[in-house]
């Protein structure tokens, strides 16, 4: 990811959320749950984690941005989301095989949604 990307970036990872989590979740998720990953996707917060130890990788198609995963100290998977339009096409895969080439170490840990489980 360039700097350039982060916006488009940032508006995959809320439009993303709000169609396959929050929506999901309307009932347990609280307001404050979605301020919280509303301020984690901002792009200063992406902009402040690229430029610490965090590796951000997107997927693009003509030169649009359809996908983003974030491995957060060569060791977690942060964040994975695919612009809804492009769930289901083979996106996350590649992008999480592109990730685990940057590993640090063996095991590469998530923590993920239930919904989104059967994708890892």
């Amino acid at each position: 990811m360039d700097e350039k990307d982060i916006e488009a970036v940032s508006a995959i990872c809320c439009a993303s959320f709000s169609h396959s989590i929050a929506d999901t979740l309307s009932d347990t998720l609280s307001d404050e749950g979605k301020r919280s990953f509303a301020n984690i996707a901002a792009s200063n917060a992406f902009l402040g984690r690229m430029k610490g130890d965090n590796l951000v990788l997107v997927a693009e198609n003509d030169g649009k941005i359809e996908g983003i995963i974030e491995l957060k100290e060569g060791r977690h998977v942060a964040m994975l989301f695919i612009s809804p339009e492009r769930q289901k096409k083979g996106i996350g895969r590649n992008l999480l095989s592109s990730a685990l080439k940057y590993a640090k170490v063996e095991t590469v840990t998530v923590s993920a949604s239930l919904s989104s489980v059967p994708a890892y």
